[in-house]
């Protein structure tokens, strides 16, 4: 099932997320289906499979990618 996850930005200058399109592939696994734009460097990228850990950012509570796997 696809759904919405948070990226860290790399070289922002501050903490800054995007959020990505993922598909679940286990209760905290997800695979990232997106892909930065040429402007962007993202701490994780296409196809990476990532471990999530719910993280408060600026709207609330939201799942962040925290680790490869």
């Amino acid at each position: 099932m696809e759904q919405i996850i948070y990226i860290k930005l790399l070289d922002e200058g501050s903490i800054a997320y995007r959020p990505v399109k993922v598909l679940r592939l286990d209760n905290n696994l997800f695979k990232i289906l997106d892909s930065p734009s040429a402007d962007e460097i993202w701490e994780f990228q296409f196809n990476d499979i990532v471990q999530c850990k719910e993280l408060k950012l600026s709207d609330g509570f939201e799942l962040v990618a925290i680790k490869r796997i």
